[in-house]
């Protein structure tokens, strides 16, 4: 699983936080399910992915982006990548973590 970019819009009252990723299954002979996002807030609010719940065949590549919307209020702390974390409360420890911190860019 790569992450290829991780982005933040302010869209006014929320902000759209997008994640563009490539996922590849590099076994020969197993067939492999697609882990998924689950972002955390500081204010200890989280949130799964919803959606790209498939197989991944030997040698297949997919790459999606998935974007989570949130109140200006729930200020991202992280998002961690994984199998079966839809339901967990807190990040496991041995999943893939990024640090999100938003930072803003004027535009001309």
């Amino acid at each position: 699983m790569t992450v290829k970019n991780i982005t933040t819009i302010d869209q006014g009252d929320f902000n759209e936080h997008s994640i563009t990723y490539e996922e590849m299954n590099e076994t020969s002979e197993q067939v492999i399910d697609q882990g998924s996002f689950k972002i955390y807030y500081k204010n200890g609010e989280y949130e799964p992915q919803y959606g790209f719940f498939n197989k991944l065949y030997p040698g297949e590549k997919a790459e999606r982006t998935y974007t989570f919307k949130s109140l200006k209020t729930q200020e991202p702390l992280l998002v961690e990548y994984g199998s079966d974390i839809f339901f967990n409360t807190e990040p496991f420890e041995n999943t893939l973590k990024w640090s999100m911190e938003i930072v803003t860019v004027d535009t001309p």
